[in-house]
């Protein structure tokens, strides 16, 4: 029997993990990338099962390796701008990532199983992948359609920016979280014995009261790095910020006329807190 070995191009689509990194990149009007200059020829993943269909009823009578790629070749900025014309957006700006820096991160990236960026994924960004688009039209009689025409239903804006946004806020709630066990067990030590005297606690209560605090700060912090405890993290930061307002609204509500909205800042968290809590993928169960 004839043997046809199949060469795909990047494929693009919903659920893609290449795909899933692209439009998680996609929002930001500053993008750094490996390459500006390599060219690749992307086709949807429609457009991939329509060739194999096409090959299962067109077999052809010799073994061949038969590449499947797009009618267009573009560069990895060309492909983003698509994706962000496609959601609405203008061209972004794009930096291409210095050499050394790129292979650090690479090195990095097989030392921690990242899937975006390793050494194989380094070595792709950095040669061509191109392939005469008219011989899958030649063999099975379909030719892929442009890609921007298959740019309809994904990616959706709200999908890239949530993909893009809820690592960023991690890392802020991560750095506020821990950020505020340091400063209360050093600079702002002496500040939160001064506040525990203006609830009534003094001497080694104040003390174990501020300390005990900052171990809270910090264990939600650890928490929120930790993918099996987030959720739980979450939670807990929730119910901390709520008791902290209440306390403060009861015994110091004059904290709430801060110039600088120290505690009212809080309300912000809070619903940063609940977004990150409702868009946490559930865990599986076996």
């Amino acid at each position: 029997m004839p043997a046809v070995v199949l060469r795909p191009s990047l494929v693009l689509g919903e659920g893609g993990a290449s795909s899933g990194w692209l439009s998680r990149m996609s929002p930001w009007p500053l993008i750094p990338v490996l390459s500006t200059q390599v060219r690749m020829q992307p086709l949807h993943v429609d457009d991939l099962v329509a060739a194999v269909l096409g090959l299962l009823r067109r077999w052809p009578e010799r073994s061949c390796v038969l590449p499947l790629v797009g009618p267009q070749a573009m560069t990895l900025p060309q492909l983003l701008d698509q994706l962000r014309a496609a959601q609405g957006w203008a061209p972004a700006r794009y930096l291409q990532v210095p050499a050394p820096l790129a292979g650090l991160g690479a090195r990095l990236g097989d030392r921690f199983g990242w899937r975006a960026l390793n050494t194989q994924t380094l070595s792709l960004a950095r040669r061509g992948n191109l392939a005469d688009a008219g011989a899958m039209k030649t063999a099975i009689g379909f030719a892929a359609a442009p890609l921007a025409s298959r740019l309809s239903e994904w990616p959706r804006p709200e999908r890239s920016v949530t993909t893009a946004l809820r690592p960023l806020l991690l890392a802020v709630l991560v750095l506020i979280w821990l950020g505020t066990a340091v400063v209360c067990l050093g600079p702002g030590h002496g500040w939160g014995l001064r506040i525990m005297a203006e609830v009534g606690v003094h001497g080694w209560m104040a003390t174990a009261a501020v300390a005990g605090g900052a171990l809270v700060d910090g264990l939600l912090g650890i928490g929120l790095l930790l993918r099996r405890w987030r959720r739980h993290a979450l939670r807990a930061q929730l119910a901390l910020m709520l008791g902290y307002m209440l306390i403060i609204s009861l015994w110091l509500p004059h904290y709430w006329l801060d110039p600088f909205a120290a505690v009212a800042k809080n309300a912000v968290l809070l619903v940063a807190t609940l977004w990150l809590l409702w868009t946490e993928p559930q865990e599986r169960r076996r």
